[in-house]
């Protein structure tokens, strides 16, 4: 049973819906709050002004806990051995058990790099709006303790989970993403977390024996929302649906 105190919401990363200039739009988000499918309409969830908008309200002016997953790499692995440089990461108990998540080919770095972009722009605006003092985390043991009320996740979007064709597959690709993490919300002595299980990986594999550079914690201390220590050295929760969710519609 999802925590009713914490609203979550996923991004499938890609171009806005803001007015930018270039191709046309490839971002899509989801999120649910108190149980209910947030801003799904034509162009709201497209647009990562919106997005913001949503955190901060929730955030700030009702005080909740949220949880907010990007769909692209937000940790890679560095390996102790030269040559396991560049290996694909290693997914375990996923939703394709042994499968890849190809962090280092070329449509994975696109998504890295504009990720990165929109996860730090998109924390840093939160920061720059909330009123009171704010914290964010990837460790699930320090989230909404300590003020940590934003916690950062990865989502993995694949397979059968995997929306095909035309805009709107990315707010369907986000939805799914949305979905599976809020129905593995549970509270634990008054505290948010996630149940683990084949669509939430708690400790994620690196590829080899080495230690990982977790970006996510790193967008986190760029926006100033960091929790100390900032956990640089290991990985965050996965969140991996294993099938397509439905129940949203477009407006």
């Amino acid at each position: 049973m999802a925590d009713p105190a914490v609203s979550v919401y996923a991004v499938d990363t890609g171009k806005p819906g803001d007015g930018l200039p270039g191709a046309g739009t490839t971002l899509g988000w989801a999120g649910f709050r108190d149980g209910t499918a947030v801003a799904y309409d034509r162009d709201g969830n497209h647009s990562i002004q919106v997005l913001a908008d949503a955190l901060v309200h929730d955030l700030d002016d009702a005080q909740r806990s949220v949880a907010l997953g990007f769909e692209h790499v937000l940790w890679i692995p560095v390996p102790d051995e030269a040559a396991d440089l560049l290996k694909q990461r290693r997914i375990a108990d996923s939703a394709a058990p042994g499968a890849t998540s190809p962090w280092c080919g070329r449509f994975a770095v696109w998504g890295l790099v504009q990720g990165l972009q929109l996860l730090s722009w998109l924390l840093s605006h939160v920061a720059r709006r909330v009123r009171e003092p704010l914290r964010g985390t990837t460790a699930l043991d320090e989230w909404s303790a300590s003020g940590c009320r934003l916690f950062v996740f990865e989502a993995f979007v694949a397979g059968r989970a995997h929306a095909a064709g035309g805009v709107r597959a990315h707010v369907q690709d986000a939805h799914t993403a949305a979905a599976a993490a809020h129905d593995a919300l549970r509270s634990e002595g008054g505290r948010p977390t996630f149940a683990r299980g084949p669509e939430v990986l708690t400790k994620p594999a690196s590829a080899g024996d080495g230690r990982v550079m977790n970006l996510a914690s790193a967008a986190l201390a760029y926006a100033g929302l960091a929790a100390d220590p900032v956990r640089l050295d290991e990985p965050g929760l996965l969140v991996a649906p294993q099938a397509r969710r439905t129940g949203w519609a477009e407006a």
